[in-house]
């Protein structure tokens, strides 16, 4: 088996060094934030090229630095700058615990074999809370997706919660060769997975611009108080009438702050009722339109011009992942499967 390690070894140093050059150079759809997965690339390539075997240089790079005390940390503030999001100078002190353990490590007299998990105790801990915080910051930016965009394709960055999972077991199998003896290849196929996870979907991944409407509960305690529900229904219903006579939902990518100028209406206004109204997201909100104008494009003659696909883009629908999941939302079933009924009552 140490040869085969050796060779996925071998392919995702130089995957994972060449990958994040490309990130750290090329003027991609998200230039911040690639800047920290190019990092995080090249520390997996680094990690790695310490496992090659029979070589007494490469050897000492392991006890020499141990950069996998940071690829969590790079990865984290990909996410904040991909999302957006303010960045905190007190950020950069997340480096610290990392940078605390090389020096232990390297100068605090220790056995690595013997003493490491010791030493990583803290390391697994302070990992935890970071991962428990990208995981609410992940939460909370999906539900703001949710409220602003019709078409939330790489906008809900589920590619990159799949990564923290990669990572926590490639934690798991750290912690178990330190209690039972597993085959040493695992945890090279996993960061072979890694990379060519982060090669598939991090070119594609646009920075995701933080002008996301947030509504709170209190918001909408707020219209509950401000306004009696009947009147807040009537402002519902001439929103819901004035999208359906303009075909608002047609616009393909239309965005909350669309629909808002369309109406003249605030946007904290809109996704409120919304929210009070059909308690659902703005998301949710748009495409049912859509599906029920498809719908009504399948019993038409257009179904016999167009596609299924082209009937979904002609009511605003801009990838097929989307029609179809909101589809199914909708109606419980694919197009495909919505289809064969039609047929079936002909």
């Amino acid at each position: 088996m140490g040869s085969f390690s050796t060779l996925i070894n071998t392919i995702t140093i130089g995957a994972s060094f060449m990958i994040g050059l490309l990130f750290l150079s090329a003027h991609f759809k998200n230039k911040k934030g690639n800047i920290f997965l190019g990092l995080f690339l090249w520390s997996l390539s680094y990690m790695q090229l310490t496992e090659i075997e029979g070589d007494n240089f490469l050897s000492k790079l392991e006890t020499t630095f141990e950069v996998v005390l940071f690829i969590l940390v790079f990865l984290f503030l990909y996410l904040i700058k991909t999302v957006n999001k303010p960045f905190k100078k007190w950020y950069w002190l997340l480096f610290v615990p990392g940078i605390l353990m090389n020096i232990l490590l390297l100068f605090g007299n220790y056995d690595k074999e013997n003493n490491e998990m010791e030493v990583f105790k803290i390391f697994y801990v302070f990992n935890l809370a970071l991962v428990i915080y990208v995981f609410k910051i992940l939460k909370d930016h999906k539900k703001k997706v949710n409220n602003y965009y019709s078409n939330i394709e790489q906008k809900t960055l589920t590619w990159l919660k799949s990564l923290i999972y990669f990572i926590l077991l490639l934690h798991a199998t750290f912690i178990l060769e330190n209690l039972i003896p597993i085959n040493n290849s695992i945890p090279s196929i996993i960061i072979f997975a890694m990379v060519y996870w982060i090669g598939y979907n991090g070119f594609s991944q646009p920075e995701i611009l933080n002008d996301v409407v947030d509504i709170t509960k209190d918001k909408v305690k707020e219209i509950k108080q401000e306004d009696t529900l009947v009147e807040s229904q009537k402002e519902y219903d001439y929103l819901k009438e004035t999208i359906q006579e303009k075909r608002l939902y047609a616009k393909q990518n239309i965005t909350l702050r669309d629909l808002a100028l369309s109406l003249e209406m605030k946007e904290n206004r809109i996704s409120t009722l919304i929210k009070l109204h059909s308690k659902t997201t703005f998301y949710h909100f748009i495409n049912h339109f859509r599906v029920e104008e498809f719908k009504k494009s399948m019993k038409s003659t257009k179904s016999k011009q167009l596609s299924v696909f082209g009937l979904a883009q002609e009511v605003g629908f801009s990838s097929k992942s989307t029609f179809y999941s909101a589809f199914k939302a909708v109606e419980g079933m694919t197009p495909k499967q919505y289809e064969q009924t039609l047929k079936e009552f002909d």
